[in-house]
């Protein structure tokens, strides 16, 4: 968990009970709740002078901004599925979207990981278009500190799933904008796997 902003008062939550996101910048900080609700400035005075923009995307028919009442999302997504190709409507959440989207939480990812004593103690160079970093030479070396905890639960073979994470990173440093692509599919699919313990 990230250290809690000398701008929160005492006892205000951080984020919200499912979690949150903290953007630190070189003007100010924003606080929200988790996937991204509820945005707010910090301190939260800030926002007294704060001119909400207008909305640019089409909003999803019969959502309202709470992904924890509403299944509208998903049901956007599967219309989108079932139109023709011919005239269909893009989803709210289209590939041109999630691709990038992805791209920028795994550089979150890769940055935070790569810094501090397991790091490269550098700044990382990436080329977006490229879909590679541009100052990491296969001489390069990591130092990871992984665990073996394999053991058997009920008759099935479990392991940490930190040590499944730190391999696929590794392996996406050295690779191509397509590898990495089927990589987060697999940590996706890593993730949702019953025989995952996460740690």
């Amino acid at each position: 968990m990230p250290p809690r902003p000398e701008e929160l008062k005492d006892g205000q939550m951080m984020g919200d009970e499912n979690g949150g996101i903290i953007f630190i910048g070189t003007k100010g900080k924003i606080m929200t709740g988790c996937y991204g609700m509820n945005p707010t400035l910090l301190p939260v005075s800030d926002m007294e002078h704060f001119n909400q923009p207008k909305p640019s995307i089409p909003r999803v028919k019969g959502g309202n901004g709470n992904i924890w009442a509403t299944n509208a999302h998903e049901q956007d997504w599967i219309r989108a599925c079932k139109e023709s190709p011919e005239n269909r409507v893009e989803s709210s959440s289209n590939f041109q979207f999630s691709g990038p989207f992805n791209e920028m939480v795994v550089m979150g990812v890769l940055a935070v990981r790569l810094s501090g004593l397991h790091g490269l103690h550098r700044e990382l160079l990436w080329d977006g278009e490229n879909m590679k970093f541009t100052n990491i030479s296969p001489t390069d070396t990591i130092k990871i500190v992984t665990v073996d905890d394999f053991k058997v639960v009920d008759g099935d073979p479990r392991f940490l799933l930190i040590v499944v994470l730190r391999t696929l990173m590794l392996l996406m440093l050295r690779m191509s904008g397509l590898s990495i692509l089927i990589i987060m599919v697999l940590v996706y699919l890593v993730c949702h796997s019953e025989n995952i313990e996460r740690s």
